[in-house]
């Protein structure tokens, strides 16, 4: 059942997260994994995700800083599926804070938005943050 649900989700090369119970088959003398739920990965990140995170350092803050975020984030803002928050963490040598921006800041976190803040900032100062848990159910 759950397969022909998800028909239309299996696709050469792309990834399925996979949602069930994992157990060992006495036939074959392997796993079997029975799955309750298929989803892609854009599905499950945008249920497992709990926020986006950038890290940023003094040296790093520039006046525009809060223009050139506003820019890079207003194509992802999509009025009512806009649920994941923005977090910025900073931290110098005497402070460090980690702070989440207001919902209106609030983002859908597809690959492109990824990317763009990854190529702006450095690919390790941006940061998904999930709770799985929450994902598969």
């Amino acid at each position: 059942d759950t397969l022909e649900r998800g028909r239309d989700k299996l696709m050469k090369d792309s990834l399925l997260v996979v949602s069930g119970q994992v157990s060992h088959d006495e036939y074959s003398g392997g796993v079997r994994v029975r799955a309750n739920q298929l989803m892609t990965l854009t599905e499950a990140r945008g249920r497992a995700i709990q926020g986006v995170s950038v890290s940023l350092m003094p040296d790093r803050i520039e006046e525009s800083f809060a223009g050139d975020l506003a820019k890079l984030l207003a194509p992802y803002q999509q009025s009512g599926s806009a649920t994941c928050p923005v977090f910025i963490e900073y931290e110098a040598k005497t402070a460090a804070a980690r702070l989440r921006l207001d919902d209106a800041w609030s983002v859908v976190p597809n690959d492109e938005l990824i990317a763009e803040l990854r190529q702006f900032f450095g690919r390790d100062q941006v940061r998904l943050d999930y709770d799985w848990q929450s994902a598969a159910s």
